[in-house]
């Protein structure tokens, strides 16, 4: 379990491991009385029910997991202009999601390249395991795979992706520019990175941006 703090007037001040003294910072849009379905009382610790991370440090931990709305991942695909064949990396993968969405109904991905999506907790790896299996026909799921490792660590698979997609908080995306900026230097702009709800602070600003019904946005970069 995790713990969140709030003030007196109930905004989230900051997220600990329970008995512990490490703290993760939350961004001012989260910045509220409630998360992940539970309600904060004032100045009170109040439980967060995110999965349990056993598998490694809370210092690794680029973003809570939130499932993303699959009105949300078709407009991430669709302004990164996905073509059919190109491949994806999606860094913080959670279920699976946007991989499925990449292979089923963008038809991207080849054996030679596939789509790889990166997901640190073990937990919701099993989980995207899991929804590969169930979503994806025989055919096409030698178009996917998925790692369960660290995504500062994807930097060979991120070199040769034609698409990055990030669902992550700005702590989590700042931990991984130094990557990204070695992954994909500034180049013929062919390559895209997309980022949803957060910039990448570093590159900006973005070449194209995307404001969904809800007020959300999308952040696209080329490279």
């Amino acid at each position: 379990m995790f713990r969140a703090i709030v003030d007196d007037d109930g905004r989230v001040m900051k997220m600990s491991a329970q008995d512990t003294d490490c703290t993760v910072p939350i961004p001012d849009s989260m910045l509220g009385t409630n998360f992940d379905g539970w309600r904060f009382r004032d100045g009170s610790w109040v439980e967060v029910p995110l999965p349990p991370i056993s598998n490694f440090s809370l210092d690794d931990l680029l973003s809570p997991y939130e499932g993303s709305d699959n009105s949300v991942i078709h407009a991430m695909l669709s302004l990164a202009r996905l073509e059919p064949g190109e491949n994806i990396i999606d860094l913080g993968s959670g279920d699976g999601r946007v991989l499925v969405a990449a292979v089923n109904d963008f038809n991207a991905g080849t054996p030679a390249r596939p789509c790889i999506g990166w997901e640190l907790q073990n937990q919701i790896y099993q989980l995207a395991e899991t929804t590969l299996n169930e979503k994806l026909t025989e055919d096409v799921k030698n178009r996917v795979r998925i790692v369960c490792g660290n995504a500062l660590d994807a930097i060979d698979d991120v070199k040769n992706a034609d698409v990055v997609t990030l669902f992550l908080m700005p702590y989590g995306i700042d931990k991984l520019v130094p990557m990204l900026n070695s992954a994909m230097p500034v180049h013929d702009n062919k390559r895209r990175l997309v980022s949803y709800m957060y910039p990448v602070f570093a590159w900006e600003p973005a070449e194209e941006t995307m404001t969904l019904e809800n007020g959300t946005r999308l952040f696209m970069y080329r490279r």
